[in-house]
């Protein structure tokens, strides 16, 4: 399964390595990365593979993180 997230990800050294590093530990795998400073220095797309119930997770974590603003499935 695939779905996309729009992540909104703090201006501070190590912030991405967070959001990758919850899917790396649930065997998600990024399949695309889109980002665009002119829209907004903070916004982050990613498109992730894996079991649902992983994405599930995964998706609960970025947002006790604060990171997701918007889920998408697809």
């Amino acid at each position: 399964m695939r779905s996309s997230f729009i992540t909104s990800v703090p201006d501070k050294s190590g912030a991405f390595l967070k959001a990758v590093k919850i899917f790396a530990s649930l065997d998600l795998n990024i399949v695309r990365t889109s980002y665009n400073k002119s829209v907004d220095s903070h916004m982050i797309f990613l498109e992730v593979e894996g079991k649902e119930e992983k994405i599930s997770e995964a998706r609960e974590k970025l947002k006790i993180l604060g990171y997701l603003n918007i889920p998408h499935e697809s």
